[in-house]
């Protein structure tokens, strides 16, 4: 899985796999300023770091963070499939097949070679949850709060299941040490009295930081007209079934046939799910990578309860989809070999004249 990612990563700036964060948050993390909305400060901080390799492009080396994020999330899923079937024989089977579920998924490929806050926050949020299985209460309110200084709705996802299902998370001590994280967001009036504050995302103030972050979720969630939901419907069960291959039916066997209905699984899978079937902005199909990850979980341990000639069949599909999107993303060879949006930069911006302005249609932060 790390090689596919590794060969397939962006080689530069790209608008491929809905990747138009990608070039904010190079500039963001190399002088490091504020970004769009809520800014990830803890990634612009890593990133920042990691713009310090000294090999490949700057955008290469941004996007290295995604797939370590993805990495990092294969070896928790293993870990957690392996905890919870401890006591089944093929226990390492069904955890490898679960993590190679996750790591060979079209939207998961699509998210961990390019520029974005994604994989590192879904790897904190199933970081969590491993710790919650080994009932490592402290460290599952760490992970959370790691992931609330990267991308705070996805993080808050997890977050918001596994308090509500695990009364030990409701501890008052455990919620402040997540609640601690958020201290990381003081990067944003930081940066402006230390001067790096561009004021072009109007996130440099209260007002502009939670009323733009709040517009933006409030006006997207639930606008999705109601003629367009049957077809929204249809997009979501493809996507889920091109994600996991095989794995939708011990996914499906999982939840159905063994009754898991209180389980913090089934809700954060299904809440990323639900937000994208109701959303008006079609692009928010990414936010389901949580899903995969934790559907990814599931599959393993449907797959315990069935006959074997299910293991291999799941299996053989995931290896043979790894192999498909391996090739199909690779965005430098196949997707955008001509590197289209360093293309528009390096011959089209040039034609603008001095002095004049240059206006994109889109959301205001991506004008």
């Amino acid at each position: 899985i790390g090689m596919v990612l590794v060969v397939d990563l962006a080689p530069d700036i790209t608008w491929m796999n809905t990747d138009s964060d990608g070039a904010h948050y190079t500039l963001a993390a190399k002088y490091l300023t504020t970004a769009h909305h809520m800014s990830a400060p803890l990634y612009l901080l890593l990133g920042n770091l990691f713009l310090r390799l000294p090999f490949a492009t700057e955008a290469w080396r941004m996007g290295l963070m995604s797939v370590l994020g993805t990495l990092g999330s294969v070896v928790f899923i293993y870990l957690i499939v392996s905890n919870l079937l401890k006591d089944n024989p093929r226990a390492r089977i069904y955890a490898i097949i679960s993590g190679l579920i996750y790591g060979s998924s079209a939207l998961v490929i699509s998210q961990s070679t390019v520029i974005e806050t994604y994989t590192l926050s879904t790897m904190c949020g199933v970081g969590a949850y491993y710790f919650v299985v080994r009932k490592k209460w402290l460290w599952a309110s760490v992970m959370l709060g790691l992931g609330l200084a990267i991308h705070p709705f996805l993080a808050f996802i997890v977050w918001a299941v596994l308090f509500i299902v695990n009364k030990e998370m409701r501890n008052w001590r455990r919620y402040m040490v997540t609640i601690a994280f958020f201290a990381f967001y003081l990067y944003i009036p930081l940066v402006g009295i230390l001067g790096s504050e561009v004021s072009m995302w109007g996130t440099s103030t209260a007002e502009g930081l939670f009323g733009g972050t709040l517009g933006m979720v409030l006006m997207l969630t639930g606008g999705l007209a109601a003629g367009e939901f049957p077809k929204r419907v249809l997009d979501t069960l493809l996507i889920l079934v091109v994600s996991f291959g095989l794995g939708i039916i011990p996914l499906v066997y999982y939840f159905v046939k063994q009754k898991r209905w209180r389980g913090a699984l089934l809700w954060i899978v299904f809440i990323p799910v639900a937000y994208f079937s109701i959303n008006l902005a079609a692009q928010t199909f990414v936010y389901m990578i949580v899903a995969i990850a934790f559907g990814s979980i599931a599959v393993g341990l449907g797959l315990s309860k069935m006959n074997i000639r299910w293991v291999w069949a799941t299996c053989i599909l995931a290896v043979g989809l790894l192999g498909f999107n391996a090739d199909y993303f690779d965005i430098g060879r196949t997707l955008d070999p001509e590197m289209s949006a360093m293309k528009f930069y390096n011959e089209e911006l040039p034609k603008i004249p001095d002095g004049d302005y240059f206006m994109g249609g889109g959301w205001t932060w991506a004008m």
